[in-house]
């Protein structure tokens, strides 16, 4: 093979091995070297023993300064120069922005992946802008670009961020269905046990959830709720280890922290919730479905692309405790039969639309 090197670029290692673990096997499988760029982090041991190496990267994702930025794309520049790439895979906004730049000058292809518009993009400011003007920058710059809903495919058309003729849909990172089965589902009986997995931080919804679900306790005093995932401190809508820890006081939220395999939580789980205020394509919700958990989400991008209002779920509106509460003892109420058929039709929709091969096959694709 003249040139099998491939260069995979994320804003940190946990999403590289969580979302395109079986990504880089599939590559290696074809007999690629397959270089991981991230900035170090409780992942990077586990995602160096699966790819060809990894190479971190020094710089955080909430940073505004300037300096720091050009740093990143001079790494990213000489990076690309000596490792004379195939293709670079770039995914995340810092990622795909400067990585398009230094591919740019280096010369080499570049496929970006906007798994989302991100928190940034969701709040009138600065940022805002000049994120909005870079994407101006690079549009003719990647030799295609993949999103993951057809808001953002719109917006971002609609607004020139990319260029119309190299941009698809693609269905996020998809999802095993053989590895999230519904048979081990383990609910033992247990009637409206609530879960909610991601990231802990404001723009999930996490703070009207909370209050959503100490509403639901007047109804429902036994009602539990399981948070799984972490916060993000570097994200523009955080929350304070201390903050979330007050919030959840109440002694049938109980909070896990990240894990690395959900299974087990969703197995146990009556139903699944995602208040989001705006989403790529969730791959929490996928797995749910693969699960055959019935779900609640919100009425925005990304989450209305996989759950239709009282078709395979519920959709309440964003940042609404009240919608989240209505949705909530809705769900809890509806027959076990419509309930089963949500289920049913959530599980046949990731096996038609959203399994990892058909990522996983597009990828290679371009390669």
């Amino acid at each position: 093979m003249k040139n099998n090197k491939i260069i995979l670029n994320a804003n940190s290692c946990r999403y590289l091995l969580n979302f395109r673990q079986n990504s880089i096997k599939a590559l290696i499988l074809k007999g690629y070297e397959v270089y991981c760029l991230a900035p170090a982090d409780e992942s990077s041991e586990e995602l160096s023993a699966i790819c060809t190496k990894f190479l971190p990267i020094n710089y955080k994702k909430s940073s505004k300064n300037p300096f720091n930025e050009l740093k990143i794309f001079v790494n990213f520049f000489w990076i690309f120069l000596r490792l004379d790439p195939k293709v670079i895979f770039n995914f995340t906004i810092k990622n795909n922005i400067y990585g398009s730049l230094a591919g740019f000058f280096t010369g080499k292809k570049v496929v970006n992946n906007i798994t989302g518009l991100g928190s940034a993009m969701l709040r009138p400011g600065v940022t805002k802008i000049i994120i909005f003007l870079l994407y101006k920058l690079i549009k003719n710059i990647p030799h295609h670009t993949f999103c993951q809903n057809n808001d953002d495919l719109k917006y971002l058309r609609d607004n020139g961020l990319v260029n119309a003729s190299s941009v698809s849909l693609l269905p996020g990172s998809g999802v095993d269905s053989q590895f999230f089965h519904p048979k081990y589902k383990n609910v033992k009986g247990e009637s409206c046990r609530f879960i909610f997995v991601g990231r802990i931080i404001k723009d999930k919804g996490f703070l009207e959830l909370i209050h959503a679900f100490n509403k639901l306790q007047d109804d429902f005093p036994n009602a539990k709720l399981d948070i799984v995932g972490s916060v993000d401190s570097l994200n523009p809508s955080s929350l304070s280890q201390g903050e979330v820890e007050k919030l959840c006081k109440n002694r049938n939220i109980t909070l896990y922290g990240q894990q690395k395999d959900v299974r087990d939580f969703l197995s146990r789980a009556n139903y699944f919730v995602l208040p989001s205020y705006r989403e790529g394509l969730p791959r929490s919700i996928l797995e749910a479905m693969a699960m055959e958990v019935p779900i609640i989400a919100t009425n925005v991008p990304g989450c209305r692309e996989l759950i239709t209002d009282n078709d395979n779920g519920l959709l309440c509106e964003p940042i609404s405790v009240n919608s989240l509460y209505d949705a909530m003892i809705k769900m809890i109420n509806l027959s076990d039969d419509v309930k089963m058929q949500f289920v049913k039709k959530s599980r046949e929709l990731v096996c038609k639309n959203f399994e990892e091969k058909i990522v996983i096959d597009e990828l290679l694709s371009l390669v």
